[in-house]
């Protein structure tokens, strides 16, 4: 598993070029980008059928398959200042 905390600097290398070459990484089984300015996660993970990518908001919890993992949302974003509001409306 790979973890990036995204920034406004790096976003955009972190959601091409690095996406790109890590999804070449036979040994890799999630690429997590993790968003410094909002409470917002996408995790990337090898299935079978190839690639599948889940986004987790506010009031959820992140799973990570490669580690047998749950990590909700508010305490990953805890003492971090960001509010813990859905960014999509349901």
């Amino acid at each position: 598993m790979v973890l990036e905390v995204l920034s406004d600097s790096t976003e955009p290398v972190d959601r091409r070029e690095k996406l790109l070459s890590y999804r070449r990484l036979e040994s890799l089984e999630e690429y997590v980008l993790i968003d410094q300015n909002k409470a917002w996660v996408e995790v990337y993970r090898r299935t079978p059928a190839g690639w599948m990518q889940e986004v987790y908001e506010a009031g959820e919890s992140v799973r990570l398959a490669s580690v047998d993992l749950a990590v909700p949302m508010a305490e990953l974003y805890a003492d971090t200042g960001i509010e813990m509001v859905a960014v999509c409306p349901a």
